[in-house]
């Protein structure tokens, strides 16, 4: 992966999910399989590719955080990726601040 966090900002805890792309290339020889991901709370959601990854091939893991679960405040979540790489476990991180705006 080109980045394994993304700083989200200070962003509406009511203004809708956000998603992002985490994009990796299988630099392996064998076809790259994702069996799971996990992630560290229910304010998360992440989707990937069931089908194996060939060798050179690129995919995505997709990550949508969803404020409106948590409580307003700084968060920091984790998402663990299990495959069959080397590593066999790749961890993503996403942060930011949820912030409730103010009635006018």
């Amino acid at each position: 992966m080109d980045s394994a966090t993304c700083d989200f900002g200070n962003v509406p805890r009511k203004g809708g999910d956000l998603v992002k792309d985490f994009t990796f290339a299988n630099d392996g020889t064998v076809p790259l399989v994702i069996t799971r991901v996990v992630t560290s709370c229910s304010c998360l959601r992440a989707s990937f590719p069931k089908r194996p990854v060939p060798p050179g091939g690129e995919a995505a893991v997709r990550i949508v955080y969803e404020p409106h679960k948590s409580d307003p405040g700084v968060f920091h979540k984790v998402i663990q990726i299990y495959s069959n790489s080397v590593d066999g476990r790749h961890v993503i991180t996403v942060q930011g601040c949820s912030v409730d705006r103010k009635e006018r």
